[in-house]
Protein backbone atom coordinates (compact mmCIF):
# COMPACT_ATOMS: atom_id res chain seq x y z
CA UNK A 1 0.00 0.00 0.00
CA UNK A 2 1.23 3.46 -1.22
CA UNK A 3 -0.15 6.54 0.80
CA UNK A 4 -0.65 9.26 -2.08
CA UNK A 5 -0.99 12.68 -0.79
CA UNK A 6 -2.55 16.14 -2.75
CA UNK A 7 -1.65 19.49 -1.53
CA UNK A 8 -2.88 22.50 -2.56
CA UNK A 9 -1.17 25.64 -0.95
CA UNK A 10 -1.63 29.79 -0.98
CA UNK A 11 -3.85 29.57 -4.32
CA UNK A 12 -6.47 31.56 -5.54
CA UNK A 13 -9.51 29.71 -6.96
CA UNK A 14 -12.29 31.58 -8.02
CA UNK A 15 -15.03 32.14 -10.83
CA UNK A 16 -14.99 28.76 -11.62
CA UNK A 17 -18.21 26.36 -12.33
CA UNK A 18 -19.48 23.13 -13.18
CA UNK A 19 -22.85 22.73 -14.97
CA UNK A 20 -24.23 19.73 -15.60
CA UNK A 21 -27.25 18.66 -17.81
CA UNK A 22 -27.08 15.64 -15.80
CA UNK A 23 -25.77 13.82 -12.88
CA UNK A 24 -22.35 15.58 -11.58
CA UNK A 25 -21.88 19.29 -10.55
CA UNK A 26 -19.47 18.51 -8.11
CA UNK A 27 -17.23 20.91 -7.21
CA UNK A 28 -17.14 24.13 -8.63
CA UNK A 29 -13.53 25.26 -7.78
CA UNK A 30 -12.34 21.80 -6.72
CA UNK A 31 -13.26 18.41 -6.80
CA UNK A 32 -11.20 15.69 -5.03
CA UNK A 33 -12.62 12.03 -4.91
CA UNK A 34 -10.98 9.14 -3.11
CA UNK A 35 -8.41 7.71 -1.05
CA UNK A 36 -5.81 10.78 -1.06
CA UNK A 37 -4.70 12.55 1.74
CA UNK A 38 -5.72 15.97 1.09
CA UNK A 39 -4.24 19.17 2.38
CA UNK A 40 -6.07 22.51 1.38
CA UNK A 41 -4.23 25.00 3.33
CA UNK A 42 -4.06 28.58 3.07
CA UNK A 43 -6.32 29.70 -0.36
CA UNK A 44 -8.98 31.59 -1.11
CA UNK A 45 -11.77 29.98 -2.73
CA UNK A 46 -14.31 32.56 -4.32
CA UNK A 47 -17.47 33.07 -5.82
CA UNK A 48 -17.62 29.66 -7.80
CA UNK A 49 -20.17 27.69 -8.49
CA UNK A 50 -21.89 23.57 -9.42
CA UNK A 51 -25.37 23.01 -10.27
CA UNK A 52 -27.15 20.17 -11.70
CA UNK A 53 -30.77 18.69 -11.98
CA UNK A 54 -30.33 15.90 -9.34
CA UNK A 55 -28.35 16.46 -6.38
CA UNK A 56 -25.00 19.03 -6.82
CA UNK A 57 -22.26 19.21 -4.22
CA UNK A 58 -19.61 21.64 -3.30
CA UNK A 59 -19.94 24.94 -4.37
CA UNK A 60 -16.47 26.05 -3.49
CA UNK A 61 -15.23 22.57 -3.11
CA UNK A 62 -16.15 18.71 -2.96
CA UNK A 63 -14.34 16.26 -0.72
CA UNK A 64 -15.43 12.62 -1.00
CA UNK A 65 -13.59 9.38 -0.08
CA UNK A 66 -10.77 11.40 1.68
CA UNK A 67 -7.99 9.38 3.74
CA UNK A 68 -6.58 10.33 6.82
CA UNK A 69 -5.29 12.51 8.29
CA UNK A 70 -6.48 15.13 5.50
CA UNK A 71 -6.99 19.00 6.76
CA UNK A 72 -8.62 21.62 5.13
CA UNK A 73 -6.92 24.94 7.04
CA UNK A 74 -6.75 28.40 7.23
CA UNK A 75 -8.76 29.21 4.01
CA UNK A 76 -11.07 31.81 3.22
CA UNK A 77 -14.27 30.32 1.12
CA UNK A 78 -16.73 32.82 0.46
CA UNK A 79 -19.71 33.69 -2.17
CA UNK A 80 -19.68 30.29 -3.44
CA UNK A 81 -22.72 28.83 -4.46
CA UNK A 82 -24.50 25.33 -4.99
CA UNK A 83 -27.73 24.80 -6.93
CA UNK A 84 -30.33 22.10 -8.17
CA UNK A 85 -31.79 22.75 -11.39
CA UNK A 86 -35.65 21.85 -10.69
CA UNK A 87 -35.70 19.52 -7.91
CA UNK A 88 -33.36 18.19 -5.07
CA UNK A 89 -30.88 20.85 -3.55
CA UNK A 90 -27.38 21.67 -4.00
CA UNK A 91 -25.01 20.07 -0.58
CA UNK A 92 -22.56 22.86 0.45
CA UNK A 93 -22.26 25.97 -0.93
CA UNK A 94 -18.81 26.44 0.94
CA UNK A 95 -17.42 22.74 1.16
CA UNK A 96 -19.51 19.28 0.57
CA UNK A 97 -18.00 16.48 2.31
CA UNK A 98 -19.41 13.04 1.51
CA UNK A 99 -17.97 9.88 3.11
CA UNK A 100 -14.79 11.26 4.38
CA UNK A 101 -13.39 9.51 7.29
CA UNK A 102 -11.33 11.42 10.14
CA UNK A 103 -10.85 14.77 8.21
CA UNK A 104 -9.85 17.87 9.92
CA UNK A 105 -12.10 21.38 9.10
CA UNK A 106 -10.04 24.01 10.73
CA UNK A 107 -9.46 28.08 10.91
CA UNK A 108 -11.27 28.68 8.14
CA UNK A 109 -13.84 31.83 7.25
CA UNK A 110 -17.17 31.22 5.32
CA UNK A 111 -18.81 33.86 4.48
CA UNK A 112 -21.82 34.28 2.06
CA UNK A 113 -22.28 30.89 0.56
CA UNK A 114 -25.37 29.42 -0.20
CA UNK A 115 -26.74 25.80 -0.56
CA UNK A 116 -29.97 24.01 -0.01
CA UNK A 117 -28.20 21.68 2.69
CA UNK A 118 -25.48 24.07 4.29
CA UNK A 119 -24.81 27.00 3.08
CA UNK A 120 -21.50 27.18 4.92
CA UNK A 121 -20.42 23.20 4.34
CA UNK A 122 -22.91 20.48 3.89
CA UNK A 123 -21.98 16.91 5.34
CA UNK A 124 -23.34 13.47 4.65
CA UNK A 125 -22.77 10.23 5.96
CA UNK A 126 -18.73 11.31 7.27
CA UNK A 127 -17.02 9.53 10.33
CA UNK A 128 -14.84 11.02 12.66
CA UNK A 129 -14.65 14.36 11.36
CA UNK A 130 -13.70 17.36 13.51
CA UNK A 131 -15.16 20.97 12.41
CA UNK A 132 -13.29 23.37 14.79
CA UNK A 133 -12.18 27.33 14.93
CA UNK A 134 -14.29 27.99 11.94
CA UNK A 135 -16.02 31.19 11.38
CA UNK A 136 -19.61 30.83 9.61
CA UNK A 137 -20.95 34.79 9.04
CA UNK A 138 -23.40 35.27 6.22
CA UNK A 139 -24.17 32.23 4.76
CA UNK A 140 -27.38 31.11 3.34
CA UNK A 141 -29.77 27.35 3.22
CA UNK A 142 -33.12 27.29 1.49
CA UNK A 143 -33.82 24.47 3.54
CA UNK A 144 -31.57 23.25 6.05
CA UNK A 145 -28.31 24.57 8.28
CA UNK A 146 -27.20 28.02 7.50
CA UNK A 147 -23.83 27.95 8.80
CA UNK A 148 -23.80 24.37 8.36
CA UNK A 149 -26.02 20.90 7.67
CA UNK A 150 -24.74 17.00 8.52
CA UNK A 151 -26.36 14.10 8.77
CA UNK A 152 -25.88 10.50 8.98
CA UNK A 153 -22.23 11.38 10.64
CA UNK A 154 -20.30 11.34 13.72
CA UNK A 155 -18.11 14.21 13.89
CA UNK A 156 -17.69 16.89 16.65
CA UNK A 157 -18.25 20.63 16.21
CA UNK A 158 -16.08 22.85 18.48
CA UNK A 159 -15.14 26.38 19.38
CA UNK A 160 -16.71 27.78 15.76
CA UNK A 161 -18.29 31.31 15.55
CA UNK A 162 -21.75 30.19 13.82
CA UNK A 163 -23.29 34.54 13.17
CA UNK A 164 -25.65 35.83 10.83
CA UNK A 165 -26.57 32.78 8.80
CA UNK A 166 -29.84 31.83 7.99
CA UNK A 167 -32.08 28.68 6.45
CA UNK A 168 -35.97 27.55 7.16
CA UNK A 169 -34.31 24.88 9.66
CA UNK A 170 -31.56 25.77 11.62
CA UNK A 171 -30.19 29.06 11.28
CA UNK A 172 -26.78 28.30 12.12
CA UNK A 173 -26.58 24.74 12.76
CA UNK A 174 -28.49 21.44 11.54
CA UNK A 175 -27.64 17.92 12.59
CA UNK A 176 -29.66 14.87 11.54
CA UNK A 177 -29.12 10.65 12.40
CA UNK A 178 -25.98 10.65 13.98
CA UNK A 179 -23.60 10.64 16.95
CA UNK A 180 -22.32 14.85 17.05
CA UNK A 181 -20.30 16.43 19.61
CA UNK A 182 -21.03 20.54 19.66
CA UNK A 183 -18.83 21.76 22.08
CA UNK A 184 -16.92 25.68 22.83
CA UNK A 185 -19.48 27.20 20.31
CA UNK A 186 -20.32 30.52 19.62
CA UNK A 187 -23.88 30.29 17.97
CA UNK A 188 -24.99 34.30 17.98
CA UNK A 189 -27.32 36.49 15.93
CA UNK A 190 -29.19 33.19 13.35
CA UNK A 191 -32.48 32.91 11.81
CA UNK A 192 -34.84 30.34 10.35
CA UNK A 193 -38.60 29.46 10.41
CA UNK A 194 -37.48 27.03 12.79
CA UNK A 195 -34.62 26.25 15.25
CA UNK A 196 -32.40 29.80 14.96
CA UNK A 197 -29.73 28.69 16.82
CA UNK A 198 -29.67 24.39 16.28
CA UNK A 199 -32.03 22.09 15.34
CA UNK A 200 -31.16 18.18 15.85
CA UNK A 201 -33.81 15.32 14.42
CA UNK A 202 -33.44 11.86 14.20
CA UNK A 203 -36.54 8.95 13.69
CA UNK A 204 -38.10 8.16 17.03
CA UNK A 205 -36.91 4.65 16.55
CA UNK A 206 -33.17 5.92 16.50
CA UNK A 207 -31.17 6.16 19.44
CA UNK A 208 -28.23 8.18 18.73
CA UNK A 209 -26.83 10.61 21.16
CA UNK A 210 -25.85 14.72 20.53
CA UNK A 211 -23.82 16.24 23.10
CA UNK A 212 -24.12 20.11 23.57
CA UNK A 213 -21.44 21.32 26.16
CA UNK A 214 -19.81 24.57 26.60
CA UNK A 215 -21.71 26.93 23.64
CA UNK A 216 -23.37 30.31 24.05
CA UNK A 217 -26.34 30.28 22.03
CA UNK A 218 -27.48 33.89 22.06
CA UNK A 219 -29.79 36.40 19.88
CA UNK A 220 -31.09 33.91 17.50
CA UNK A 221 -34.40 34.24 15.86
CA UNK A 222 -37.10 32.31 14.73
CA UNK A 223 -41.03 31.53 14.40
CA UNK A 224 -40.73 28.20 16.60
CA UNK A 225 -37.50 27.64 19.24
CA UNK A 226 -35.20 30.52 18.82
CA UNK A 227 -32.14 29.10 20.20
CA UNK A 228 -32.37 24.77 19.56
CA UNK A 229 -35.03 22.80 18.11
CA UNK A 230 -34.53 19.39 19.16
CA UNK A 231 -37.08 16.23 16.93
CA UNK A 232 -37.24 12.99 18.54
CA UNK A 233 -33.58 13.50 19.75
CA UNK A 234 -31.83 12.06 22.64
CA UNK A 235 -29.57 14.76 23.67
CA UNK A 236 -28.02 15.77 26.87
CA UNK A 237 -26.75 19.61 27.48
CA UNK A 238 -24.27 20.88 29.97
CA UNK A 239 -22.82 24.07 30.95
CA UNK A 240 -24.41 26.04 28.11
CA UNK A 241 -25.84 29.56 27.98
CA UNK A 242 -29.14 29.83 25.87
CA UNK A 243 -29.98 33.18 26.70
CA UNK A 244 -31.92 36.50 24.63
CA UNK A 245 -32.86 34.36 21.84
CA UNK A 246 -36.66 35.06 20.31
CA UNK A 247 -39.92 32.98 18.80
CA UNK A 248 -43.37 32.81 18.82
CA UNK A 249 -43.25 29.31 20.23
CA UNK A 250 -40.75 28.28 22.81
CA UNK A 251 -38.17 31.52 22.68
CA UNK A 252 -35.14 29.36 23.49
CA UNK A 253 -35.21 25.41 23.16
CA UNK A 254 -38.28 23.43 22.01
CA UNK A 255 -38.09 19.79 22.47
CA UNK A 256 -40.20 17.65 20.67
CA UNK A 257 -40.40 14.01 21.36
CA UNK A 258 -37.29 12.27 22.50
CA UNK A 259 -35.25 13.31 25.12
CA UNK A 260 -33.32 16.29 26.91
CA UNK A 261 -30.86 16.35 29.99
CA UNK A 262 -29.72 19.34 31.34
CA UNK A 263 -26.85 20.19 34.10
CA UNK A 264 -25.04 23.50 34.96
CA UNK A 265 -26.93 25.61 32.34
CA UNK A 266 -28.27 29.23 31.83
CA UNK A 267 -31.59 28.68 30.11
CA UNK A 268 -33.51 31.88 29.89
CA UNK A 269 -37.28 30.95 30.73
CA UNK A 270 -36.16 27.17 31.24
CA UNK A 271 -35.75 24.36 28.73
Amino acid sequence: YVERHLHIMNNIVENNQVVCSTEGGYGGGIDIYGGLVVRIVHNTIKNNHASDPINPWGGGMRLRYTAMPSIVQGNTISFNSVSAQGTGGGIGGGIGLADTRGITVADNKFQGNFGSYGGGIGDVTSSGTLIQANEFVGNFADTSGGGMYSAESNLTISGNLFKQNSAFYGGGVLCAVGDYAVTNNLIVDNEAEWGGGFFYAQLPSQNYLTRIINNTIAENLADVAGAIALLDAKTVLVNTISWGNSASLAPEIQVQGGELHTAYSDIRFGA
